[in-house]
């Protein structure tokens, strides 16, 4: 499973999407309860065009870990391009509360909806 994922990482690094997409896919038969390798399929699929398969990657990833900074930067990501900058504000405001002190998560997502708007 960490072996899939580091290199799922390195495609997604690469731009490479459809075949980290595959590594994922693979990396999740073994282990579909990591949150990381659902929220790295959200990124990619989002990245490839797929918004369903990015929808459903990042809201499994939250089911497994709420807190996750990086799912939930690029959920509101997704709203933001699905035109829910209301749905991209909730997100930013459970970044705020899981970065009191900020974070890279918190800091590009509020900048992606100061563009947005």
């Amino acid at each position: 499973m960490k072996e899939q994922l580091k290199a799922a990482e390195k495609l997604v690094y690469k731009e490479q999407y459809p075949a980290a997409i595959e590594k994922l896919k693979e990396a999740l038969i073994q282990d579909d309860e990591s949150a990381d390798a659902w929220n790295l399929l959200g990124f990619a699929s989002r990245k490839s065009g797929d918004l369903d398969t990015a929808k459903d990657a990042y809201s499994r990833a939250l089911v497994l870990n709420g807190n996750h900074l990086g799912a939930l930067q690029y959920q509101g990501e997704l709203f933001i391009t699905l035109g829910q900058i209301d749905n991209a504000k909730t997100n930013l405001t459970r970044l705020n509360d899981v970065c009191p002190s900020g974070c890279e998560e918190q800091a590009e997502l509020a900048a992606a909806i100061v563009a947005a708007e």
